[in-house]
């Protein structure tokens, strides 16, 4: 039982001793907003200047760092979209508190954009400018009624030039594919009813240019 003591003394005080021989430490805590609105700002980094000790506000904005006592340092305060702060703190008393509120001013982020327009090399493919078309004279107005002027290989097929029916390389109203923007208009209640998808429904002013291929 003795022994058991002793090993136990033993213990206690070696504690004691590596606690003595910790650094002193000292504890910061504050507020992370915006410099604009007002409003916390969640996420944000805050560490000590030279060392790897960093914490992350929380939702509210709100952090609590330990810091070493009785020296001088820099809290830096970080977060993508903002400018980065630094606080200057003096030196701190061991197991003291201190209140350290940052306003994070944002970040003037200016992105390049290039918008590049290339031509369609594809053969057998005819581009037409819409603001040329309107120049064509035409019997309805409708957009159909220009192909048999514009498109290689489309006709207008029956009825002459005052039907709005046409059909591309010979096909039937069921072979035809309608892409406007790239994506296929299809309604399959036309082709159970025998009716072609005609293309009144596109709004020439809306539209920049045509591609027809053949």
């Amino acid at each position: 039982m003795k022994h058991i003591y002793t090993t136990a003394l033993l213990l206690i005080l070696s504690c004691l001793a590596l606690k003595a021989q910790e650094s002193p430490r000292a504890g910061i805590t504050g507020l992370v907003t915006d410099a604009v609105s007002g409003l916390p700002i969640d996420l944000a980094t805050v560490y000590i200047e030279g060392t790897s000790r960093a914490v992350e506000t929380s939702t509210n904005g709100r952090y609590s760092i330990t810091v070493p006592a009785d020296q001088d340092f820099t809290l830096v305060f970080s977060r993508i979209g903002y400018q980065k702060a630094r606080a200057q703190v003096a030196s701190m008393p061991a197991r003291s508190t201190r209140q350290v509120d940052v306003a994070l001013a944002p970040a003037n982020s200016e992105i390049e954009v290039i918008v590049r327009e290339s031509k369609i090399l594809d053969a057998g493919i005819i581009r037409e400018d819409v603001q040329q078309l309107k120049l064509l004279p035409t019997t309805t107005g409708n957009l159909e009624s220009l192909l048999p002027h514009i498109a290689l290989g489309t006709s207008s097929g029956t009825g002459g030039e005052l039907s709005s029916q046409y059909n591309v390389r010979g096909g039937n109203y069921d072979e035809n594919l309608v892409y406007v923007n790239d994506f296929e208009i299809y309604r399959p209640q036309l082709i159970r009813a025998g009716q072609q998808e005609g293309l009144t429904f596109p709004n020439v002013d809306l539209i920049r240019d045509l591609s027809f291929s053949s």
